[in-house]
């Protein structure tokens, strides 16, 4: 009996009792499935169940939201992350190598506009022409506007335009036409944050800010000896960051005789990791960790890593890259 319970008990976290969405999970595998999760990508509702033929998962959502499917099979995980509307959602998959792989999707008109998204962006992304690119996005970003996707879809908008302030305000102009707060949504800290700090910043004050240097002590950063200096926002367990920090060793030196300076700024909180990870690779340029209550990564609403700033000696912003190749293009181009 009690095993009978276990088989059909799912864990419910921030569930209220009346479901406005009810999502019907059917997988296939020629191998025993142990048990399957979906999560909304905001973290504020979760079930985890053991495996049977379907299940049926009840959300308190009346929008469409992004959700992580999880597969579990022998410790093993598959998952897809997709677009679902609100409503009785039927979702069709079977496990494939190395993720699960969705069939059909019944009742969610959503999911096959996302798809349509993501095959069309890339295709606009890499013509010569950006207009084309920012005005599909914003159009997306308008057929959406009283939902969360319009703010996943002004992150990536807002990731191509860095360092375009006029496309910013136009995306800026069209987002407070919104009637829905969204600032619940996970997309929301990430984008549309740092937007408005690139909007409205020119320089950064150093002297506000407290670090951590190398020697384990408050530090000051003071700009002033190079022309340039590139400000590297990262943490431990940031796989991109550890991959670009290697690519940042290649070229640290010729930036340096080009008067160029790079400057590590760390999240982290564990001076010894950190340290130890620095030392390790040989990772000589600045390095410190953010100290103390108002940072600067927060100051600049930078929420995903790794980040890049670049800055003149009087720290007067120049530009933001999500990427070390941006910034050594910019800087070729100059």
């Amino acid at each position: 009996m009690k095993n009978l319970v276990l088989f059909i008990a799912c864990i419910f976290l921030y569930l209220n009792s009346v479901a406005q969405t009810n999502i019907r999970l059917i997988i296939k595998s020629d191998r025993k499935i142990d048990s399957v999760g979906i999560i909304d990508v905001s973290q504020t509702e979760f079930h985890q169940c053991l495996f049977k033929d379907s299940l049926d998962l009840k959300f308190n959502k009346h929008n469409l939201d992004l959700y992580n499917i999880r597969c579990f099979i022998n410790g093993k995980l598959y998952w897809k992350q997709l677009w679902l509307d609100s409503g009785n959602i039927t979702v069709k998959a079977h496990t494939g190598t190395p993720n699960l792989i969705i069939d059909t999707v019944l009742n969610s008109p959503a999911y096959y506009d996302a798809i349509a998204y993501l095959k069309d962006s890339p295709k606009l992304k890499t013509a010569k022409d950006t207009t084309l690119s920012n005005d599909y996005k914003l159009n997306e970003i308008r057929k959406n506007l009283e939902n969360p996707r319009s703010i996943a879809i002004a992150n990536d908008f807002i990731n191509l335009n860095l360092n375009n302030k006029q496309e910013l305000l136009r995306l800026k102009t069209l987002l407070s036409k919104q009637k829905t707060d969204f600032s619940w949504f996970i997309f929301y800290g990430i984008g549309i944050e740092r937007m408005n700090k690139i909007l409205s910043l020119k320089q950064i004050k150093f002297s506000d800010f407290k670090f951590v240097s190398r020697q384990n002590k408050i530090a000051a950063i003071t700009p002033g000896t190079y022309d340039y200096y590139i400000l590297d926002f990262w943490f431990m367990g940031c796989v991109p960051c550890a991959q670009q920090h290697k690519a940042i060793k290649q070229e640290y030196q010729k930036l340096n005789n080009k008067k160029i300076a790079v400057i590590g700024v760390s999240i982290d909180r564990d001076f010894k990791t950190w340290n130890s990870y620095l030392s390790e690779h040989n990772y000589n340029w600045d390095n410190y960790r953010e100290s103390g209550e108002h940072k600067l990564s927060d100051y600049l609403g930078i929420n995903a890593f790794p980040a890049y700033v670049l800055i003149n000696k009087k720290g007067e912003i120049i530009g933001n890259y999500d990427s070390w190749e941006s910034v050594v293009n910019t800087l070729n181009k100059q």
